[in-house]
């Protein structure tokens, strides 16, 4: 569960994890963030067949982040050059941003999302709690996790 670290030093991103982008409605800036795939310990790994709920926890989204959506969808495509998605897990156009007030520096920043099963149809969020540190990934890529 979660990202897998290649031999080419990219990322492998399981089926159920997500690559988009959030903007801060607080400062109208534009965050690439990452969602893995989190489920409740009662609720087991999310498949294509599922029709519950699927619970994503955020990572990556404590940047300075971007002017515009066009600054952070060219940062996304960067991103995407290190960390291997399937299309349909890459979020890139404004009816998929996730809005969300999260403080002038962030760290108010809801790190939960809750969607029904995007792969059988158009994504619904449900709720966004819960704040989440900003180390997970410089762990990740420093081979710490």
């Amino acid at each position: 569960m979660g990202l897998t670290k290649l031999a080419d030093g990219t990322f492998q991103a399981d089926p159920y994890d997500l690559l988009g982008i959030v903007r801060n409605t607080s400062t109208g800036r534009f965050h690439v963030t990452i969602w893995l795939e989190s489920p409740l310990p009662s609720q087991g790994l999310a498949s294509e067949d599922s029709d519950g709920l699927i619970r994503l926890k955020s990572m990556c989204h404590h940047t300075k982040g971007a002017a515009t959506f066009e600054e952070a969808l060219e940062h996304l495509k960067e991103m995407r050059k290190r960390f291997l998605f399937e299309d349909v897990c890459v979020w890139n156009t404004r009816e998929r941003l996730v809005t969300k007030d999260f403080g002038p520096n962030g760290s108010d920043f809801a790190s939960v999302l809750m969607l029904s099963n995007w792969r059988k149809g158009a994504p619904q969020t449900v709720t966004s709690p819960e704040p989440e540190g900003p180390t997970r990934l410089d762990r990740l890529l420093n081979d710490e996790v």
